[in-house]
């Protein structure tokens, strides 16, 4: 059998970024979470992989985002609030100051996406102007960020919304069988003691 390469879709985080993302011990109380390169690289990417998807396929299906960072759940909470705001902030700047943050959008299409695209099939490879306007649709409503654990009102639900773009925060529940329809991109770090984990 030939053996064929995986696609280069996986990106590390550098361990002073995931330090920052995991609290420990009394740290997990104070923890105020910030949103990290890596995070921010991770949500754009989520934009363009949505964007790119709707434009291939013609069809606007459901869209998730996960983030996985701590089992503790007043780090979630937190860290859902902190995205909340900077999730507002990138499609306030995609709205209404577009210059702000188109060169980094079609930058990291154009240096990221496009390669891996064309590695796999040249014909599906295509400029950033071709899916901006995917990009509009998806910053058309406010991009929901839930936070699903026990002490959150949030919900996940497909059925409500069946085309739901949604960046979804938490912890053990998210890694122990959940759902995520249409899921492109996971931001996942955790502190693992044992070996084995």
């Amino acid at each position: 059998l030939d053996s064929q390469p995986g696609l280069n879709v996986i990106d590390l985080i550098p361990d002073y970024e995931a330090d920052l993302m995991t609290p420990t011990g009394v740290d997990v109380d104070i923890y105020d979470p910030t949103v990290s390169p890596a995070m921010r690289t991770a949500f754009l990417d989520f934009v363009l992989a949505t964007a790119a998807r709707i434009q291939r396929n013609g069809e606007d299906i459901p869209s998730t985002m996960l983030v996985h960072t701590h089992h503790r759940k007043a780090v979630q909470n937190r860290l859902g609030d902190r995205l909340r705001e900077f999730v507002s902030e990138i499609r306030q700047s995609w709205r209404y100051d577009r210059a702000s943050i188109l060169p980094e959008l079609s930058g990291r299409w154009n240096v990221r996406f496009r390669p891996v695209i064309a590695s796999v099939n040249v014909n599906l490879e295509v400029p950033f102007d071709t899916i901006a306007e995917h990009i509009d649709r998806f910053f058309r409503d406010p991009v929901p960020v839930l936070v699903l654990n026990s002490d959150s009102t949030d919900e996940l639900d497909y059925d409500a919304d069946p085309t739901l773009k949604a960046v979804v925060v938490g912890g053990n529940r998210l890694s122990r069988g959940l759902t995520l329809e249409g899921l492109l991109v996971s931001l996942y770090v955790r502190r693992a003691e044992a070996f084995d984990t």
